[in-house]
């Protein structure tokens, strides 16, 4: 458990935290986990939704499970490399003076599930030879959980900003009021960063792709 005191955070790292709950798994089956600074001031706290697109595959599902199964070889999908800590030296995870959050608790919920934070498949999918999980909402609630057990994040914030970007951002608009309902006397905020994408058609193509590309996630995912 870290502690907490109120002086201005200095350390620029945060540092990993993984996740005990069974539920709460990767792509592969490792467990989810949250990089959190250990300095700051206790009582506000920022989380960022992290980015990085989705199991993609247009025509079939195997596509969108090929796609899955590549990205059980990255962060994106497999927690087992993840470092002990990581540093941001600007933006809103960083302590560089020009962001407003650099006094603030940070936290990084790590993105590793490939259905864009969501998915509660009960049971995995084999494919060619590895168990693939499709467990999104298990691993948010598992790291709001573990934040809450730790930390006591939620019951004694004061403000609480949630952010994201792209997957992130999108993540942003469906966690937010989960979120705020967990804040027992703070204020909660909502900073989505590019997570809106249109059902439009592809000019080129003259079909709807990513209308074809979640059909496929949605289904195997459980979203």
């Amino acid at each position: 458990m870290f502690s907490f005191s109120l002086q201005t955070a200095t350390d620029p790292n945060l540092y990993l935290v993984k996740v005990t709950d069974p539920d709460a798994l990767c792509l592969d089956g490792s467990p989810a986990a949250y990089y959190v600074s250990k300095d700051g001031d206790p009582k506000k706290i920022y989380l960022q939704f992290e980015g990085g697109g989705w199991c993609t595959g247009y025509d079939s599902i195997n596509q969108t499970l090929d796609d899955c199964l590549s990205r059980t070889k990255t962060g994106q999908g497999s927690s087992t490399s993840y470092a002990p800590s990581y540093q941001f030296n600007d933006g809103v995870l960083s302590v560089n003076n020009q962001n407003n959050f650099k006094d603030w608790t940070r936290v990084l919920l790590k993105y590793c599930d490939g259905s864009g934070h969501q998915g509660t498949r009960k049971n995995p999918i084999p494919y060619k030879g590895t168990n693939l999980y499709f467990r999104g909402h298990n691993v948010t609630v598992g790291q709001l959980n573990t934040l809450e057990r730790q930390n006591k994040l939620f019951s004694e914030a004061t403000h609480v900003v949630v952010g994201g970007d792209s997957a992130g951002g999108l993540a942003v608009f469906l966690w937010t009021n989960y979120i705020k309902e967990r804040v027992k006397v703070g204020k909660v905020w909502a900073i989505p960063d590019s997570g809106i994408f249109l059902d439009s058609i592809n000019t080129r193509t003259g079909k709807p792709e990513y209308k074809n590309m979640f059909k496929n996630l949605v289904s195997i995912a459980n979203v």
